[in-house]
């Protein structure tokens, strides 16, 4: 493995909590994945931290769900623009 550096550019002192994401949109890892899907699409990211209570237990990343939409017979995109063409 292989790990890559800053150039210094003022970078390597900033803090995380800096420039982090702080309006964190999460899911629940019992929930479905059209819920999930329904979140990604009208929260307009492509990962979801996946909680169990308030523990972190995996991030649902926009390829999982193309896979499991692949696996049904249908693409991710085809699963997100029927959540957010709604009923």
């Amino acid at each position: 493995m292989s790990i890559r550096t800053i150039p210094d550019a003022g970078l390597v002192a900033t803090p995380v909590r800096e420039v982090m994401t702080t309006e964190v949109v999460t899911g629940d890892a019992d929930a479905s994945l059209d819920q999930a899907a329904h979140a990604i699409a009208i929260n307009h990211v492509r990962r979801l931290p996946a909680l169990h209570g308030a523990q972190l237990v995996g991030i649902l990343r926009f390829g999982n769900l193309e896979q499991a939409a692949r696996a049904h017979g249908a693409s991710a995109e085809e699963a997100l623009f029927g959540v957010m063409a709604g009923p």
